[in-house]
Parts: C-alpha cells; sequence; structure tokens
C-alpha cells in the first residue's frame, strides 16, 4: 500500500495535490520537474529528428536537369491547350450550325466581298467551298490533337468551351408584352428602363447565355418552356392581364461607328411567337 501510494504522489505531483508531509510532497514536486523536463527535452529532440527526416524528403528537387524538365512539362502543356482550342470536327462539320441565321448572313456578307474583288461566288457556292477546306484542315487537325486528347483525359486539362467562335451578328432578344383592355402593352425590353420588368433576372450572365443560345441554334422544347415559364410569372403579377405574349426579336447588330454614334438598330423581325392566356 505504501508502495502504491508513493507512485500515485510521484505521477500526479506536478498537479499541486496537497499532502500532510510538507518537506516529502516538495521533493516529490522537484523530481517531477526533473521527470517532465527530462520528458520533454526527449520529446522536443525526437521532433526535431522528425522534422529533419520530412524536410529533407520535401526540400525542392535541385537536380541539373530539373530546370529544363520543368520547362518542357510547362511547354507540353500550354502547347496543348492552345492544339486542343482549335475548331474540331463538331465546330466545323455541324450541319445545324451551318444553317444558322447567324451562319447564312455570314456566309451571304463574305460572298458579296468577294464578288467586289473580282472573285464571283454566291452564299451556296462559298459554303460548299468552306465544307471542302474543313475536310482538308480535319486531316490534319485530327492527328495533330490525338497524342493531346491523351494527355488532356490524365490531366483533366481538357478545354471545355469553343474557341473563336464566330461572333453573333444577328442576335435573338426576349420580348413580353401584357394584353391590357384589347391592346398590347410592352412589358419587358432589353436596355429600356421604361419597360424592366424583372430586367435583373433576364439579363442575368446566366439567363442572358441560355436565351442567347435560341438565336444560334433553337431548341424548341426549351424555348417553349422558359416562354410558358415567363408567361406564367407575367400573369401571376399582373392579374389584370387578359394574355400574355412572348416573342424573339432578330436584329442585325451595328458596325461599330454607328455604336459609337450611339445609334440602335432599326430594322428586326419577331420570331417564335407564344401567346398565353
Amino acid at each position: 500500500m505504501a508502495a502504491w501510494t508513493r507512485e500515485c504522489s510521484r505521477k500526479f505531483a506536478w498537479t499541486g495535490m496537497a499532502s500532510s508531509n510538507g518537506p516529502r510532497v516538495r521533493g516529490l514536486h522537484q523530481g517531477a520537474g526533473q521527470d517532465m523536463g527530462h520528458d520533454m527535452g526527449h520529446d522536443m529532440g525526437q521532433s526535431e529528428r522528425v522534422q529533419g527526416i520530412v524536410g529533407s524528403r520535401m526540400r525542392p528537387l535541385h537536380h541539373p536537369a530539373w530546370p529544363h524538365v520543368r520547362a518542357g512539362l510547362i511547354a507540353l502543356h500550354v502547347l496543348s491547350l492552345v492544339v486542343l482550342s482549335l475548331p474540331n470536327a463538331g465546330a466545323i462539320h455541324e450541319p445545324s450550325r451551318w444553317k444558322t441565321a447567324n451562319a447564312r448572313a455570314d456566309l451571304r456578307s463574305m460572298a458579296q466581298r468577294l464578288s467586289a474583288w473580282g472573285w464571283s461566288t454566291d452564299e451556296h457556292e462559298l459554303a460548299r467551298t468552306l465544307w471542302s477546306a474543313g475536310d482538308a484542315y480535319l486531316q490534319v487537325q485530327r492527328p495533330l490533337a490525338a497524342p493531346f486528347e491523351i494527355y488532356a483525359e490524365l490531366s483533366g486539362s481538357r478545354q471545355g468551351w469553343s474557341m473563336f467562335a464566330s461572333p453573333q451578328r444577328h442576335p435573338a432578344e426576349l420580348h413580353v408584352d401584357l394584353e391590357l383592355d384589347g391592346q398590347w402593352q410592352p412589358l419587358y425590353r432589353p436596355r429600356d428602363d421604361a419597360h424592366a420588368w424583372h430586367r435583373d433576372q433576364f439579363e442575368h450572365n446566366r439567363f442572358r447565355k441560355f436565351l442567347g443560345r435560341f438565336a444560334r441554334g433553337f431548341h424548341r422544347k426549351h424555348y417553349d418552356e422558359a416562354a410558358a415559364w415567363v408567361a406564367a410569372q407575367a400573369l401571376h403579377e399582373h392579374p389584370e392581364a387578359t394574355r400574355v405574349r412572348v416573342r424573339l426579336h432578330r436584329y442585325a447588330t451595328l458596325p461599330p461607328e454607328q455604336v459609337r454614334a450611339g445609334q440602335q438598330p432599326s430594322d428586326g423581325r419577331y420570331e417564335h411567337e407564344r401567346v398565353f392566356e
């Protein structure tokens, strides 16, 4: 029993537990402090040794060839991004892309310019010529991109969006109207402070991108669902309206000098009109 008591006193002396035997307790405190100092020194020495081992393993690589290897890896990564950003078969030989109003307008404009320069052609002949040129281009692009496709798949650095896309010169904007007392009244027009219903929502970058896709490639199901949702919101907030009309307004963008002069597009036409009651 006495031995067990002495052992407990030694182990718990650092807690400041009192004892009726004052001098003995002070001796135990001193002994405990020495033991703790020894243990702390031992632990600190072990920690330094571990840090030394880890540090030696994590030191930068100082091999003379490493700068050249690193430069080669960076060059490979940059080159892969450039090669994979070039137009592929999906961008060049997708039939739906050639049928959009934007593509047809570009072909007409290019054909007119070439004819003015002395090369007589029209948009249909020019389209056939460019399609054949696309075949020749893809015969080079496909084998060139093949090894980089493997690298992109392994590294997760695939280019996920089309680069060098044709600018949208014939956009289609969403117009919303209410029928009040038998007359159609505008409810929403882009960039129109007088008709700014739900502007923050319609002109949000996500929603604007969603609507912009209808100008390049019209998806009837997506458009019908969006138009029905817009009409339901308008009828709910304006119960006095008898009907809601949702349309796409397509127009030709102006040249830079006319935009800088403050002009607005004057021509245009409405497409894909939907009326809801």
